[in-house]
């Protein structure tokens, strides 16, 4: 099980200052772990709390999201698998979240402007209206990674994810060469650990999180000589 909270402190030059709240907490559960193999199932709850509603883009507007309240429940599973050289990783994550935001004036910050743009009403709408919107979220990635070498990798990333009326997609092919000693150099370190899957360097971080495939031992505990 896990838990924690934060509070953030938002400044900037011509924005209006914001601060965020946020609680959440769930639990890790290893369903999977052998060798070749690991499966973390990990129901997760969030609670997000911002004092302004600054999410439109105009003078004094921050343009973030920044929902008075929101409330996230979400269940994640990441799947890994090795054969031989080659290693493959899913992950998915499905629930469902709630947000309420208040109305938000389009120049927060100038009084002026906004006292003009009320009082002329065709100069267009003088701010956003409160709302509360609710819906599923979630997320699906891949990724499969083949070791030419100990020291070269050859993979494939690909990822969905939806929240709302947002939907963000993103594919590559990568081409990766280590710097430090391979894996095999530690395996027989590894050996009596439960699983061969310790957190490897990544090019892209935010594509997928915790790392991304990297073991590369052989069956049977051989390895490759180190070059």
């Amino acid at each position: 099980m896990y838990g924690g909270g934060g509070w953030q402190s938002l400044r900037g030059e011509n924005v209006a200052a914001n601060e965020m709240v946020e609680a959440g907490g769930g639990l890790y559960h290893a369903a999977i772990r052998t060798p070749e193999e690991s499966l973390n199932i990990d129901p997760d709850s969030r609670y997000f709390h911002f004092n302004w509603n600054l999410g439109n883009v105009s003078y004094g507007q921050g343009g973030y999201f920044s929902p008075q309240w929101q409330v996230v429940g979400a269940l994640g599973a990441d799947w890994r698998r090795q054969w031989g050289d080659l290693t493959a990783r899913v992950q998915a994550t499905v629930g469902w979240q709630r947000f309420h935001e208040h109305g938000a004036p389009v120049f927060p910050t100038d009084r002026a402007l906004q006292s003009q743009l009320e009082a002329e009403p065709t100069l267009g709408t003088a701010g956003s209206s409160a709302r509360s919107v609710g819906g599923p979220i979630g997320g699906l990635s891949a990724n499969l990674e083949h070791a030419v070498s100990p020291v070269l990798r050859l993979g494939a990333i690909g990822r969905f994810s939806h929240t709302g009326n947002y939907s963000d997609a993103a594919g590559l092919l990568y081409l990766r060469w280590r710097l430090d000693k391979p894996p095999e150099d530690v395996a027989p370190l590894l050996a009596g650990m439960p699983t061969r899957y310790p957190a490897g360097s990544w090019p892209m971080p935010a594509m997928l999180s915790n790392g991304a495939p990297e073991p590369v031992q052989l069956n049977g505990g051989a390895a490759r000589p180190v070059r």
